[in-house]
């Protein structure tokens, strides 16, 4: 048994980094689709005079949306655990989920609830950073790297990033609505540096 860990441990090392960010099952075009789809939005919702705040509860809006079907599972559980009557209910009603999204977003933009999911929160403020920039366009790698970030951001002590993406991070608007905990770097020196104070 601890030769075939050893084998898969060596086996691990030899893969490179572009094997692991491949998703299994993911539609052919899936990703170049989702960014076309973020470039035409951006074109018919241009940012105009909206602030970082409004962006933020926008894209805030839209993220919640996005992951509702996972909320719904979670409350439909949720109420079946604690023994309220679902009559079968395998889909909560429009309205509801308008509700539910609706407190949710401002259950955060109101800072009710400062710790409440906070990689949603970096998800969302990224975006409106990225939309704050009318000259900057949404790139290919933009969403694997929010992706990345907005989890590292959410739950590390410190994050070792591009030059570009630590620039947004550290932005003071994306600060104050993150409540960050983690250390953006980006340089390897730095996080060198650091992990060593930290470790000591």
């Amino acid at each position: 048994m601890e030769r075939g860990r050893k084998v898969m441990l060596d086996m691990s090392w030899e893969r490179l980094m572009q094997e692991y960010a491949e998703v299994e099952g993911m539609p052919a075009g899936y990703r170049n689709a989702t960014i076309n789809r973020i470039a035409r939005e951006r074109e018919m919702f241009p940012r105009g005079d909206n602030s970082f705040n409004g962006l933020f509860t926008d894209e805030l809006h839209g993220c919640l949306d996005a992951i509702f079907p996972h909320i719904e599972n979670s409350l439909l559980t949720l109420a079946r655990a604690v023994g309220v009557q679902t009559a079968g209910a395998r889909q909560i009603g429009e309205p509801e989920r308008r509700m539910w999204i609706n407190m949710f977003r401002e259950a955060m933009v109101r800072g009710f609830d400062l710790k409440a999911i906070p990689s949603l929160r970096v998800r969302a403020a990224l975006h409106a950073a990225i939309r704050m920039d009318d000259r900057r366009p949404f790139r290919r790698n933009d969403i694997a790297d929010i992706d990345h970030s907005s989890v590292a951001v959410a739950y590390c002590d410190v994050f070792l990033t591009e030059r570009s993406f630590a620039e947004l991070l550290r932005r003071s608007a994306v600060q104050n609505v993150c409540i960050p905990k983690c250390r953006v770097i980006s340089e390897i020196g730095e996080a060198i540096t650091f992990i060593e104070r930290v470790c000591k």
